[in-house]
This record gives C-alpha cells, structure tokens and sequence, in this order.
C-alpha cells in the first residue's frame, strides 16, 4: 500500500501465475486510465513528495489521467515545499 500509485502497487505471483491487486483498484485503474495513490493522497507525497513528479511521469507516459483528489493534493503548498526541498 506504500506505493506511488495503484498501478505500481499490482503484483505478479509466481507460484499462482497471477497478477495481485492489494488496493483492489490497480487493475480497474489501470483499465479506465487513472492514477491515483493507494493510501490518502497528502500522507503519501508528504512520505516522500518525490511522489508527485513520479505520478506525472507515470500518466504523461502512459497518457493516463490524474484523478482530482491526487491533482489537489500536489498543488497544496505544503507539499510543494517539501518536494522542492528533497531535490
């Protein structure tokens, strides 16, 4: 659950030979083009606000779309200035 998005949370078993979803939304992400965090949005990027800019690479990538509770999280300032603060 301590992933950047639900799309890198998903697993691939090797002893069952299937994809394992722990957030249970990855898969269904995945297939409708979102990213989103696993855990709340704020509490992940300030984990590591390096996050934000790996979710904006992830969807220009894979031309997905950022939902609205991950985008409002990046732009609060607090998160701003802790991401400007680790580079």
């Amino acid at each position: 659950m301590r992933r950047d998005a639900t799309i890198n949370a998903l697993f691939y078993n090797l002893h069952t030979q299937e994809v394992e979803d722990f957030t249970e939304l990855g898969l269904a992400d995945m297939e409708a083009g979102l990213i989103r965090t696993p855990l709340e949005p704020f509490e992940t990027f300030k984990d590591d606000p390096l996050r934000v800019l790996r979710l904006v690479r992830f969807a220009s990538r894979l031309q997905f779309r950022i939902v609205d509770e991950v985008r409002q999280a990046m732009k609060n300032d607090e998160i701003k200035v802790a991401e400007v603060m680790t580079i």
